[in-house]
């Protein structure tokens, strides 16, 4: 008896066993090992032998990637259409300052274009401790109360994510008159 196993037969059509032969010629296999391999790869990939596929699995890999295709563009076009305000706001929590759109209306803790200081600091350029020909301790004063100043308008915030920062509550002008001044103090 043979270590493999006993051989059976079984009767097969003419023209079915001539192109198996040819199948496993080109294939460079034995018969056996040629029908063994072909029904583990169907159990395997579980494929039936008998559902016709179409013309070949080329075919249906061309179909499964333009639906694949198809899926990509639907996520994105929803990435890009319907995610835009969770978007804006994750910008805008990180970056604690909001994106200025068209259409949209002025936040309310914006600083407007009036100064609003008690002490009149800083108004015009006139004002300003460097234009003054005051004596040198009148100008540590004007100083410290400038910082004072300065030190009243900031305050915590927090951005939802993260640490707190710090954050100062004055207009563009104001910020560039105060740095403008203390500039020219020191040249």
């Amino acid at each position: 008896m043979n270590k493999k196993g006993a051989f059976l037969s079984i009767n097969f059509h003419r023209k079915t066993v001539e192109r198996f032969k040819g199948f496993c010629q080109k294939h460079g296999a034995s018969y056996t090992d040629t029908v063994e391999h072909m029904m583990d790869f169907f159990d395997r990939y579980q494929i039936s032998p008998m559902v016709d596929y179409g013309q070949n699995l080329w075919d249906m890999e061309g179909n499964i990637k333009k639906r694949i295709n198809a899926v990509i563009a639907i996520i994105k076009d929803v990435e890009k259409h319907q995610t835009k305000p969770t978007n804006a706001m994750m910008l805008s929590l990180f970056e604690q300052t909001p994106r200025e759109e068209e259409g949209q209306p002025e936040l309310l803790l914006e600083e407007t274009t009036e100064v609003q200081d008690v002490d009149n600091h800083f108004t015009t350029p006139e004002d300003s401790p460097a234009q003054s020909k005051t004596h040198p301790g009148m100008e540590l004063m004007t100083a410290r109360k400038d910082l004072g100043n300065l030190i009243s308008r900031i305050r915590a915030v927090s951005t939802g994510l993260g640490k707190k920062k710090l954050q100062l509550d004055m207009g563009m002008e104001e910020f560039e008159a105060l740095k403008e001044t203390y500039n020219n103090n020191t040249k």
